[in-house]
């Protein structure tokens, strides 16, 4: 079998089976080389959705704190929010949220929800359960800001897109350099079954060919938002499934070779 490119690679790890006897013989150098150029391939395109959906957040959250938070100072250890009356939000699933720093409200206010935060000109409350209320207060805070300070700073946040690009593929590298001693071991399970012999070494590059197609499949899960229960099971199956007929590809020219 001629040499073949990183992405013939792709494809015949796919779709050829007898590939797997040319992956055999190659080093484990380049086994290791083919998982870093597929991290960096399909870890950066699977960090595409994330980094647009995240941005999409941050753009709507200085939206939304532009046109739904009132103005505000906060200054030694005092907050001022400019509305005439409390501001309450309410709902089910977090209990209740009131900002009061005008003194009309004291902490028993939350005497009548299940939970709820209460924001006062010098600290809060928070009420996790009806027998817990947590206080804090303003004054160890050492800082002083207003709205715009606040609406300026948020759009920074966008920074952490950097560490997602960086850390994603990083972590698909690792997830997969485990995943695939985890397959080797199932091959020699395999190996057992069908009486044949192949190093844990080998079997171990071999994994890594494997994993091609579950991590393809990941990637256009992620893409298409699709969550799929006991994904990671799933994925170390499916390289299972793909180690096993490439252990028969194997074992089939080993009995041509010896009739030979």
């Amino acid at each position: 079998m001629k040499k073949m490119n990183f992405f013939e690679k792709i494809y015949k790890s796919i779709s050829d089976f007898k590939a797997y006897i040319y992956f055999k013989k190659e080093s484990t150098g380049k086994a290791f080389l083919y998982l870093f150029l597929l991290t960096l391939t399909v870890g950066l395109l699977s960090v595409i959705r994330p980094v647009y959906e995240y941005n999409k957040v941050i753009n709507n959250l200085v939206t939304g704190f532009e046109t739904s938070v009132n103005d505000f100072t906060f200054q030694n250890g005092k907050l001022d929010v400019k509305s005439d009356e409390p501001i309450i939000i309410e709902n089910e699933k977090d209990g209740v949220i009131i900002i009061d720093t005008k003194g009309k409200y004291d902490k028993s206010v939350l005497d009548k929800y299940d939970r709820g935060i209460l924001v006062l000109q010098d600290g809060w409350y928070n009420k996790r359960s009806s027998m817990q209320i947590e206080e804090f207060r303003f004054d160890q805070f050492n800082l002083s800001f207003t709205k715009e300070d606040v609406k300026e700073i948020i759009p920074a946040l966008k920074v952490l897109t950097v560490f997602m690009i960086i850390f994603m593929p990083i972590w698909f590298f690792i997830k997969n350099m485990v995943t695939a001693l985890i397959v080797a071991l199932f091959g020699m399970i395999i190996c057992s079954i069908k009486k044949t012999e192949e190093s844990y070494g080998t079997l171990y590059k071999l994994s890594i060919y494997a994993l091609t197609l579950p991590a393809i499949v990941q990637l256009i899960l992620t893409s298409v938002k699709v969550a799929v229960p006991h994904s990671y099971k799933l994925y170390c199956l499916l390289g299972m499934i793909y180690l096993w007929f490439a252990i028969d590809a194997i074992k089939e020219e080993k009995a041509e070779l010896e009739i030979q």
